[in-house]
């Protein structure tokens, strides 16, 4: 039986859009919950992210800047509040093994896009990027749940992807370049040793 990977951004929302899309049983890896149902004689397995699995890194040391070279990595090797979303790395790694169709069905706007993009191409593959469909929504009721599923798009919203991407990278590059600026001129007036930021909320990006 064909395989449907179904991507859905936490796991409230899992629940909600396997009821929704029919009867689906509730199964369980790593303390991750997954749902079982058939679709159209298929088999479906919706499963759930917990929000941003993947974030950006330097790809040389943080003490040579400004730094331009980042890439994407998952979250938790580099926030240790993160710590819990290596077992949805996993699970879902392990659940769409074997899928012949993929759906994002992550929230329809731009970081709902990157987190269902980057799932996909670091967990699934290029070719689940390139293969995969969108759910669009704006609410979590049965009814618009099965009308987005009947009406998929036939691909990846990439513009609210590339959107969501250039604002990750802008975000990055200005808070890291700028925080470390402003703590090595801090740390140059003499009887200082302040540390200064500048994140995404307190910059134009």
């Amino acid at each position: 039986m064909e395989k449907i990977f179904i991507l859905c951004e936490k796991p409230d929302a899992a629940a909600k859009i396997a009821s929704a899309l029919g009867r689906a049983r509730r199964g369980e890896k790593r303390g991750v919950p997954y749902y079982e149902l058939e679709l159209d004689g298929k088999r479906a397995v919706v499963v759930p992210s917990l929000g941003h699995l993947f974030t950006l890194k330097s790809t040389r040391p943080l003490k040579d800047y400004p730094v331009f070279e980042v890439e994407w990595v998952p979250s938790y090797r580099v926030d240790r509040r993160a710590s819990r979303t290596k077992v949805f790395l996993e699970t879902i790694r392990e659940l769409a093994q074997g899928s012949s169709e993929y759906v994002v069905a992550t929230d329809f706007d731009v970081e709902g896009s990157v987190i269902g993009w980057t799932v996909l191409k670091f967990l699934c593959g290029e070719e689940a990027v390139k293969r995969a469909k969108r759910m669009k929504f704006s609410t979590l009721t049965a009814g618009e749940l099965r009308e987005a599923y009947r009406n998929l798009l036939p691909r990846l919203d990439f513009e609210q992807v590339d959107a969501g991407i250039a604002r990750h990278v802008l975000d990055w590059y200005w808070g890291l370049n700028v925080s470390k600026a402003l703590s090595c001129s801090v740390q140059r007036v003499p009887g200082s040793a302040a540390m200064l930021s500048a994140g995404s909320l307190q910059t134009p990006t």
